[in-house]
């Protein structure tokens, strides 16, 4: 069975990274999602949690799917890969920021 994306982050991170992280820091690479190999596999392991969050994001905002992702920073995608990652680092630093937001 695959491990959520939150208990990965909860495991991974200690709790000042994890602020990092939510608070946009995955740009600026952090271990395990720096490069291209790391953050596409992590997306394939959860793809269908990271899709099923961007759903009920852009649901949320009224958009579509690639409305939202297409909102992103630094959202410029040129291959799958590209995409991957974009959607791996939203996916956890959105993770990320609910964390967060249930510890304050």
């Amino acid at each position: 069975m695959e491990q959520s994306i939150k208990k990965h982050l909860l495991d991974s991170f200690e709790k000042e990274e994890l602020e990092e992280i939510a608070n946009g820091s995955l740009i600026g690479g952090v271990g395990g999602f720096t490069y291209y190999n790391e953050t596409v596999q992590f997306h394939d392991e959860h793809e269908e949690e990271i899709w099923n969050m961007l759903d009920e994001t852009a649901n949320e905002q009224d958009l579509t799917i690639l409305n939202l992702i297409s909102s992103f920073n630094n959202s410029h995608v040129g291959s799958i890969t590209q995409l991957k990652n974009l959607l791996t680092w939203f996916a956890v630093e959105e993770t990320a920021r609910k964390i967060v937001g249930y510890w304050e």
